[in-house]
């Protein structure tokens, strides 16, 4: 009779938890579009692992497929260690060995309990989307991030990710902010950036790269002038670097049940961290925020030298008033033709220089 209580409750707390809406938080909307996305051989990323909970989810998500998992800090490699996934103690600027993912997944700031109190920035965030994270991302595939704007580098880092996603175009990319509008503005909420069905077959496929790294200089003069060229200066010191894989346990075969991978899903779904909305843990402390930004940030058509205003529809102002508006459109010397990217058009002016600006029709 004992035993058939327990068996009664346990089976009342699981049915509780699967009851739970996606609409009631950001992660519980995050992995029900998780859910969506993945399937069980595909090959997906955890950026920050953190206490590993999301990495259970996705082990549990494909476990047929491939899961890797990264994080700086020493105690969310340990933690992820009894998975089945391939561990990397770097940085999420720092790419992992994969070529394409179905979906990355970001639970950014910082983990709670850890000895050093380390939060994610704004300038590895941006490049580790630039550089490898959109890039590897198969149509079809998403980048879930969720965001926590309320600390100060939580908020420069979710001012920095708005402008970067207002600016990818919208041919490749949808991007969307998911966040309660009745609730505090520096509320924690879900930012997605999918890859669209046939994307990569577009005529202006070409053009990818340009626009992720415009994105990228969106953002990064959102934040400040200076930080851009503080970013190139750092990729000049790191150029010649290689990721360092941690560990390597690879996902159970076809063959292998996956008890143990759902055990670990529902630990997950346990008291959370204090210090994030809904329970939420905090994740990947980037400690090598100091090696910001390596990627090259110039527009196949010239220097972008707008500021943040010039986007179309961005709410963050640039963070130095003495920016230019977005009526002072820049000059560039570049000889392309005309090109349209994330609602900019340039064209030749009466002197033979290429002029930036956004289009009207965007």
């Amino acid at each position: 009779m004992l035993l058939l209580l327990q068996v009664v409750r346990v089976l009342s707390v699981t049915t509780t938890a699967v009851r739970r809406s996606p609409l009631e938080s950001h992660l519980h909307l995050a992995k029900a579009l998780w859910r969506l996305i993945v399937r069980e051989s595909d090959t997906v990323v955890d950026a920050t692992c953190g206490r590993g909970r999301d990495t259970a989810e996705l082990v549990r998500l494909a476990p047929r497929g491939r899961v890797v998992a990264m994080d700086t800090n020493a105690e969310a490699i340990e933690a992820c260690r009894g998975l089945a996934v391939e561990l990397y103690h770097q940085s999420h600027e720092r790419p992992p060995d994969v070529d394409r993912a179905r979906l990355v997944v970001f639970n950014l700031g910082y983990l709670p309990g850890a000895a050093v109190r380390e939060p994610t920035r704004a300038e590895t965030t941006l490049r580790a989307l630039e550089s490898w994270v959109l890039p590897i991302l198969e149509e079809g595939g998403a980048a879930s991030i969720m965001v926590y704007p309320g600390h100060s580098d939580g908020a420069r880092e979710a001012t920095a990710l708005e402008v970067f996603a207002r600016s990818l175009s919208n041919t490749a990319w949808r991007a969307t902010e998911h966040r309660p509008v009745n609730h505090r503005r520096e509320a924690p909420y879900l930012l997605t950036i999918f890859r669209v069905e046939n994307s990569r077959k577009a005529p202006d496929d070409d053009d990818d790269d340009a626009n992720l790294k415009f994105a990228r200089t969106a953002a990064l003069r959102a934040l400040s002038p200076s930080a851009e060229s503080i970013a190139d200066s750092a990729e000049e010191e790191n150029a010649d670097e290689q990721p360092q894989k941690d560990d390597a346990e690879h996902p159970p075969p076809e063959d292998e049940d996956d008890d143990r991978q759902q055990e670990s899903t529902r630990g997950g779904s346990a008291a959370r961290e204090p210090g994030r909305d809904e329970g939420a843990f905090a994740e990947d402390p980037a400690s090598d925020s100091t090696e910001e930004e390596t990627s090259p940030v110039h527009h196949p058509q010239g220097e972008i030298t707008n500021s943040a205003e010039q986007l179309d529809g961005a709410s963050e102002p640039a963070a130095n008033e003495d920016d230019p508006g977005p009526d002072e459109l820049p000059t560039t010397d570049a000889s392309t033709p005309p090109h349209h990217s994330g609602g900019f058009i340039c064209a030749r002016d009466a002197d033979g220089n290429w002029v930036c600006g956004r289009s009207s029709s965007s």
